[in-house]
């Protein structure tokens, strides 16, 4: 298990709020996170999004819609913005 470093300054996100939580949730399902799930294996959005909120600093800078942002069925960006990123398994590139 990793050990918890505290960072002094977070990063700063320079895209949106929606873009961050599409991009963590594609990190995630795509196996090169791995994001705090409920006991059913399902994503824990607002865990996550608690966990990112202490490495970032977004714009907005709001946990609960980061959270709304991590769910694929929520995230605001649309479906022609969300069809540009293309991030592989992590399996097929290793």
């Amino acid at each position: 298990k990793p050990i918890p470093v505290p960072l002094e300054q977070p990063l700063r996100w320079s895209g949106k709020s929606a873009q961050l939580g599409y991009f963590m949730n594609a990190f995630a399902e795509r196996g090169y996170l791995e994001a705090p799930r409920h006991k059913n294996g399902e994503i824990n959005y607002k865990e996550f999004s608690r966990q990112l909120t202490k490495i970032f600093v977004y714009e907005g800078g709001r946990e609960d819609y980061l959270a709304k942002c991590l769910n694929p069925n929520a995230n605001p960006l649309s479906e022609a913005n969300k069809e540009k990123i293309q991030i592989p398994h992590i399996k097929d590139i290793s």
